[in-house]
């Protein structure tokens, strides 16, 4: 397969036939995507920190630890006040819960009744436990305090409607009297108990005058009012709210790393689509390089393979039209050697033979069988001159095809003494490809007119208008039936398959006694195989 100089051109690798975005959309969807995994991570891993931390302040009683720290600092404060009203040697018998007395324990502007029934983390760090009026409705769980003298009676209540001063605190809180009693001897203590109505908070306080001895007893019992569900509400609420921030956070962080982590991958895709539409176009020289030997990596390998193979595949195609062509020419040469060299050479042959038979008895019949021998000696030179000329069309070299014509049919016109005529009625040049298959078909036509026809005048016309090329060749001569031999002959048939194989067309006109008309036409730009052919330069002596 031949090729001229722009066919032989390759494109420069930067530049693609199908440009590709610099911002393709695979490149901001993975980027998106990027960022949605990254949130999504995020945001699960806050879910997981959270749900944790509900079973960790659950499971391990953290907030009935940090409650209970809180009540038994409430009831330390509360006995270093009433050590403090007592002047540190006896118990003050005025000493009250109630908010505004001069003897109260609980300082003025502290939470009231309704505090109490607060509800969340935020009651835990409550330090006061506030006095509950009798005239409002008793709350079903109330926090209240108890001071507690050594005789085990009750000096002071901030729930006087159910835990009424001067009574026996053991007629009121039988199940915490071994708690009390440690306290009345000097020992702090607190718990955490199970009921029906939930988890209560119990402290227990000594009340110790200058000499460190104890002088009475702070208790308080606290309901624990966080529940796990309102622990897992809260924790929720945070996370809940938490999430916009997080999203204002990590959407343009994410979106930048995306950016950067897939770069690139998108600029090995990108090179995977340049090289794969050279290799459409039919450039099957680019390679693309290998950067890592990762997927893409076997994808770019499997490319290359396939484009050398391609390129393998090519040039196999091209040797073996090129194999063919030869294999072809050398096949027609060896019909015309067959039908015209081989058989002139056994009638001189033969002529020879008829001589030497006759040079003793009859000298004049042997001289004319030599001359006709010489004569046909002469026909065989001029045959293997034809041959040499078709194997290489010497017509073409240098000249253009009306030149070529006008030389060719001028010295056939001579040597066989027939009067030959050329008309060129566009001079516009030809591709090569056709010029040297009208040339040969010419070549073709003559040996035939030569040989069959006895035509005494022919006469070709060659004319190229509207990108169409139409070779003519007419003779006087005795013409043939076509309808004998399909319409055509050796060499009529070598004829029409040079004229198809550049997509023309070739038509045969013939009567017995009327002579012969050969038409070819074709593209005047027709190329041959797929393939551009140089014109022949003339040899250097």
């Amino acid at each position: 397969m031949h090729s001229n100089g722009k066919a032989e051109e390759r494109t420069p690798y930067h530049q693609v036939p199908h440009p590709v975005k610099r911002w393709s959309g695979l490149r901001i969807r993975m980027a998106l995507s990027y960022v949605g995994t990254t949130v999504a991570t995020a945001l699960l891993l806050e879910l997981l920190l959270v749900v944790i931390l509900f079973i960790t302040l659950t499971r391990f009683s953290i907030l009935d630890q940090i409650s209970l720290n809180a009540i038994k600092h409430a009831a330390e404060l509360y006995a270093l006040q009433t050590t403090v009203q007592g002047g540190g040697v006896a118990l003050n018998p005025a000493t009250t819960f109630e908010p505004g007395h001069p003897a109260s324990l609980i300082p003025s502007g502290s939470a009231s009744s309704g505090d109490t029934q607060i509800i969340g983390i935020e009651a835990l760090t409550s330090e006061h436990i506030a006095s509950i009026d009798v005239r409002a409705p008793l709350p079903r769980a109330a926090a209240f305090a108890l001071l507690i003298a050594p005789n085990g009676q009750v000096v002071a209540s901030s729930y006087p409607a159910r835990y009424p001063p001067a009574v026996a605190v053991t007629h009121l809180l039988p199940e915490q009297m071994p708690l009390i009693r440690a306290a009345l001897a000097g020992t702090a203590g607190s718990k955490v108990e199970d009921r029906s109505q939930g988890k209560w908070l119990v402290a227990v306080q000594p009340v110790l005058n200058r000499d460190r001895l104890p002088i009475g007893v702070i208790y308080i019992q606290k309901p624990q009012l966080v529940s796990d569900t309102e622990i897992a509400q809260s924790l929720l609420k945070g996370w809940f709210r938490s999430g916009p921030g997080l999203l204002l956070l990590l959407v343009p962080i994410g979106l930048f790393f995306g950016m950067i982590t897939t770069r690139g991958v998108i600029q090995r895709l990108h090179r995977l689509m340049e090289v794969t539409a050279y290799v459409a176009s039919g450039d099957y020289t680019q390679r693309v390089p290998i950067v890592k030997q990762d997927e893409l990596g076997q994808l770019e390998a499997q490319l290359n393979t396939m484009a050398q193979q391609l390129f393998k595949s090519t040039e196999r195609q091209r040797v073996l039209t090129e194999q063919n062509a030869r294999l072809e020419e050398r096949h027609r040469l060896a019909r015309d050697l067959h039908d015209s060299v081989k058989q002139q050479i056994f009638a001189i042959s033969m002529q020879l033979g008829a001589a030497l038979s006759m040079q003793q008895h009859d000298p004049e019949g042997a001289l004319q069988h030599v001359q006709e021998a010489d004569t046909l000696s002469y026909q065989v030179r001029q045959e293997l001159t034809n041959l040499i000329h078709e194997l290489r069309p010497i017509a073409l070299q240098g000249k253009k095809l009306p030149a070529a014509l006008k030389d060719l049919v001028a010295d056939w016109s001579r040597q066989y003494a027939i009067v030959a005529e050329v008309q060129i009625a566009d001079p516009r040049p030809l591709s090569a490809a056709v010029e040297e298959a009208f040339v040969r078909v010419v070549q073709e036509a003559l040996s035939n007119i030569a040989r069959h026809s006895q035509a005494t005048r022919i006469m070709i016309a060659l004319t190229n208008t509207g990108g169409q090329a139409q070779l003519s060749i007419v003779d006087n001569g005795q013409g043939f039936d076509t309808t004998a031999t399909d319409g055509y002959g050796v060499g009529l048939h070598s004829m029409q398959e040079r004229i198809e194989e550049l997509g023309g067309t070739l038509t045969v006109q013939s009567r017995v006694g009327e002579g012969t008309r050969i038409v070819a036409c074709c593209a005047s730009q027709s190329v041959q195989n797929g393939a551009t052919f140089l014109r022949p330069q003339p040899e250097r002596k």
